[in-house]
């Protein structure tokens, strides 16, 4: 037969205290009595004896003003909370610096430890109402901290920074983050050296206020502070793959290669330290994966694949994991030209599909596949799908950077390829929306490069002007660009070309020029480098009248032909350049050798398929009055059809000599009974 539990009651305890009341020696102060009662509780409870808080109710009893009395039993009470890891006793405590306050409103050490336990109690409740109340506590303790110690002002600044930080998580509001790292700045600033878990948690509130706001120079405090606390802690595994993160992050943003090389030593040092992690391996596999893909390096990209696959078998849910996964693969298969790749990813992402559902980052790498795939296969009808599966992830997700970039970016690739201008208009809608959401350089450069192929549509100045806006703010945003990005620059000089000739301003020719030597200098094998410089040099000697301009874009055209000698658009670009170059010359043999050079230039241009050069072809006979091979080539120019407007040929100046023959007038009586037929 089982014994019935033996249940202990309390009342004993409370009898013998009030015997002990009733008995005291009243010749002593009460506030003796009060002492020894107070003692007697703090040594219950010291032993993890909760009956000690009887003893602390009979201590008020006995000195109900005594403030400093109230404060010990609440930091007694809160001692007891932390041993026990229970939330009543925090509750107790606070009510007895509550107490001590109402006797006392400038009593520090009560609101200290008032707002210590208000933020303890948020930590484990995970209710926010506690870190705002802490907030208005520690403010209140602040303004009564004159007279404290520099170690407790110092613990102070830091308490408070990491009260707003929780605060700012749930706000996302910038004016909290701000003083959150104005706080731990002012703690920084007491003392010239820190402990390691300062500098980890000073680092936590930089990079996650990064997250929030377009400034690098957050991420830079934040790899200071990671970095310092691995000084003092080097084997501490957090402190590693936070430092991993900020500098995977500011790499995203900078591209500099030595983030990604102090990033990747990050994360190798902290697989070593927990293999187990797999989040670690998720976050080294972005790196790895987005470095891969922006540099084309297969190396990196197939150390991205292994990366996956081991944080895949740590992580039960690698949703994220399979997108990075089947997103590598898909880039792999481009840079490889194997399809087999583009299959693997497919197969990857449907499958987490059918397993987790429609999610965005799942979604994206799809899209990304079948945009791939509209690469790999140059169709039209992949990319449209592509765009399909971006939308799909938007209306989960509207938030995402990533989907509006990626259905931007594939938009403006089929805009580029039908010369369409309403989905130029749309992409650049898109990519709006990316830089709203996060102002990555590659979004503005995208930008940038997307309105200037719409102004070679629409021919608009304002197209131009907002091409050049966005590259300026791409190039601005990377301090490196000139060795990072010289196509970046290249872009940047071509679209000032274009604008100068619409302006004819010749100080936007200059500063092509100028960047465009930049990059030869940084990347002297850049493709169209000298043909480039060849023709700004050629339109601002137009603009210039200077005989040694077009001496130096003669240079680069020749230059450029010994880099490609079948490249038909050089030939006719030099062929045009020397035409105008004759004009300048004043001996009339200079001139006919000139014309003579641009003549077979130009015939090499026609030969390897150019049918411009017909049309141009017959303009230089017509300068050198050889009438009947004009007739012939703008006869051929109307066959291939690229004849420019009739307007355009009754402007053009260097036609005169074939527009006051009757064989002209009979050409021209032809194209206008055909536009009427047309019509």
């Amino acid at each position: 037969m089982t014994k019935a539990r033996k249940t202990v009651s309390k009342a004993p305890l409370k009898d013998f205290l009030n015997l002990k009341i009733d008995t005291l020696d009243h010749s002593f102060p009460k506030e003796r009595h009060s002492t020894l009662f107070l003692k007697q509780g703090e040594n219950l409870l010291a032993k993890g004896d909760p009956s000690g808080i009887d003893f602390f109710e009979y201590a008020e009893t006995l000195d109900q003003l005594n403030f400093e009395m109230f404060t010990q039993i609440g930091l007694s009470l809160t001692d007891l909370a932390e041993e026990k890891n229970e939330i009543k006793y925090y509750l107790l405590a606070n009510k007895k610096f509550k107490a001590a306050l109402k006797l006392n409103a400038q009593h520090f050490p009560a609101w200290h430890q008032l707002a210590l336990n208000l933020f303890n109690l948020g930590e484990k409740t995970g209710e926010h109402h506690y870190y705002l109340d802490a907030k208005e506590k520690f403010q209140k303790a602040l303004e009564h901290s004159d007279l404290i110690d520099k170690d407790l002002t110092y613990d102070l600044y830091t308490q408070i920074g990491s009260n707003m930080f929780e605060i700012a998580l749930h706000s996302e509001e910038m004016s909290d983050f701000s003083i959150a790292i104005e706080t731990y700045n002012q703690a920084k600033e007491m003392y010239p050296s820190h402990t390691s878990e300062f500098w980890y948690e000073f680092g936590r509130i930089c990079l996650q206020f990064s997250h929030h706001i377009d400034d690098d120079r957050l991420l830079m405090q934040a790899i200071d502070c990671f970095g310092a606390a691995t000084k003092i802690k080097p084997q501490d595994f957090d402190q590693w793959y936070c430092l991993g993160i900020s500098l995977k992050t500011l790499y995203e943003s900078t591209h500099d290669e030595d983030h990604f090389s102090r990033a990747n030593e990050c994360f190798s040092f902290a697989a070593k330290m927990d293999p187990t992690h797999g989040e670690m391996w998720q976050e080294w596999a972005q790196l790895l994966m987005y470095s891969g893909r922006r540099l084309k390096d297969i190396k990196r990209l197939t150390s991205a694949v292994e990366k996956c696959s081991l944080s895949a078998s740590l992580i039960e849910d690698c949703s994220i994991i399979n997108s990075i996964w089947s997103e590598s693969l898909t880039v792999l298969g481009v840079l490889h030209d194997n399809i087999d790749y583009f299959h693997q990813a497919e197969n990857r992402v449907i499958e987490a599909l059918g397993k987790h559902g429609p999610l965005p980052c799942l979604l994206h790498a799809h899209g990304f596949c079948l945009f791939g795939l509209g690469k790999y296969f140059n169709d039209l009808d992949y990319y449209y799908q592509a765009i399909e599966k971006f939308q799909e992830g938007l209306s989960l997700d509207r938030t995402s950077h990533e989907l509006w970039y990626a259905i931007g970016h594939t938009y403006a690739i089929v805009a580029n390829i039908e010369k369409n201008e309403e989905m130029f208009n749309q992409a650049l809608s898109f990519f709006k929306k990316a830089i709203h959401l996060k102002p990555l350089s590659l979004y503005l450069y995208e930008t940038g490069l997307s309105f200037y192929k719409l102004s070679e549509l629409d021919s608009s100045k304002v197209s131009i002007q907002m091409a050049l806006f966005h590259y300026e703010q791409a190039i601005s945003k990377q301090k490196s660009t000139v060795y990072l990005h010289p196509d970046w620059l290249f872009q940047y000089a071509v679209a000032l070309d274009s604008y100068a000739d619409q302006t004819e301003d010749d100080t936007f020719y200059v500063k092509a020029i100028e960047i465009l030597s930049h990059v030869l200098v940084t990347d002297p094998d850049h493709p169209d480098i000298h043909h480039k410089l060849g023709l700004v040099y050629t339109h601002l000697a137009e603009l210039t009248l200077e005989k040694e301009t077009y001496v130096k874009a003669l240079f680069h055209y020749q230059l450029a032909y010994q880099k490609g000698e079948e490249n038909d658009v050089l030939l006719l670009d030099w062929g045009l350049s020397l035409i105008n170059y004759s004009e300048c010359l004043e001996l009339a043999e200079e001139s006919e050798a000139i014309l003579m050079e641009a003549e077979y230039k130009m015939i090499q241009s026609a030969k390897l398929g150019n049918v411009h050069a017909y049309y141009h072809l017959s303009c230089l006979y017509s300068i050198k009055s050889e009438i009947d091979k004009g007739m012939i080539f703008l006869a051929k120019a109307q066959e291939f059809d690229s004849l420019p407007t009739l307007d355009e040929m009754l402007d053009d100046t260097w036609l005169e000599n074939l527009r006051s023959t009757s064989q002209f007038e009979q050409f021209l009586s032809t194209i206008e009974t055909k536009v009427e037929e047309e019509l």
